[in-house]
């Protein structure tokens, strides 16, 4: 959350770039995600590339309190490997306990080697080199890059919230926009998003592979199994494993 003096700031450095920050949208400019195109989300990519050259750079005020998320997405799915192979491992060593177990021993060794193949696929596309270029040109993400708190209206960008914009590379922006249609079953061309995505930004093609790396790891089966070792929430041995089967489905096939 971002504090009151430094929301102040940071919406005048906004307004200065041609970037108005609205309070909400009228309901007819809502936009309701069951009925999302294509197109749509390839017109919501070019909105956030207007947004990233607009903002980038800035190093007010804010530049002391604004989150600095660069690289916390794929620290965090490492961790969620680490997390599984250990899980994985004691299973074998102690055997199964309930259903959600039985089933993790037969499919979660393939998603493992997926995640890590994800992660291998990171750094082979040049992660390194894409955080040093975020941080040099000070890139700042939406953090929401959804149509309902970013657009271009006629020829004006506006914005609802700005409580998630935070230091990051702006990949992240692409990616947490198209990932939540993966997750939702929505069958669109992610390829060629991504490909046009990168045309908008200029970026080359090792960004192009990070994003389908990332949208690749099979982040809905890592939270259902981190839910369930942690019993987070209050669901039976069989909605577990029925949480399981669904996130199966919801992570669908890798991208590359």
């Amino acid at each position: 959350m971002i504090s009151d003096e430094v929301y102040k700031s940071f919406v005048e450095y906004l307004n200065s770039k041609d970037i108005k920050v609205l309070e909400k949208l009228d309901n007819e400019d809502l936009i309701n995600e069951g009925i999302i195109s294509e197109d749509m989300v390839e017109m919501q990519l070019y909105a956030l590339s207007k947004f990233h050259k607009k903002i980038m750079g800035y190093k007010g005020y804010m530049g002391k309190r604004l989150d600095n998320k660069t690289g916390s997405t794929v620290e965090q799915y490492k961790v969620n490997v680490k997390r599984l192979k250990r899980y994985l491992k004691n299973i074998r060593l102690n055997s199964a306990s309930g259903d959600f177990e039985r089933m993790l021993l037969k499919v979660g060794f393939d998603y493992l080697q997926r995640a890590e193949n994800c992660i291998t696929k990171i750094y082979e596309s040049g992660f390194m080199s894409i955080i040093e270029r975020s941080m040099k040109k000070t890139e700042i993400c939406i953090g929401n890059p959804d149509f309902n708190n970013v657009r271009r209206i006629g020829d004006e960008l506006v914005l609802i919230s700005i409580d998630k914009c935070c230091y990051n590379n702006l990949e992240m922006d692409c990616f947490n926009l198209l990932c939540k249609y993966i997750r939702k079953g929505i069958k669109l061309d992610y390829k060629k998003l991504v490909e046009r995505f990168c045309e908008f930004e200029n970026l080359d093609k090792n960004s192009y592979d990070f994003i389908l790396a990332l949208l690749s790891y099979p982040y809905a089966f890592m939270k259902c199994c981190n839910r369930y070792r942690e019993r987070s929430k209050e669901w039976s041995e069989e909605e577990y494993k029925d949480r399981l089967e669904k996130a199966i489905l919801k992570d669908g096939e890798p991208l590359w």
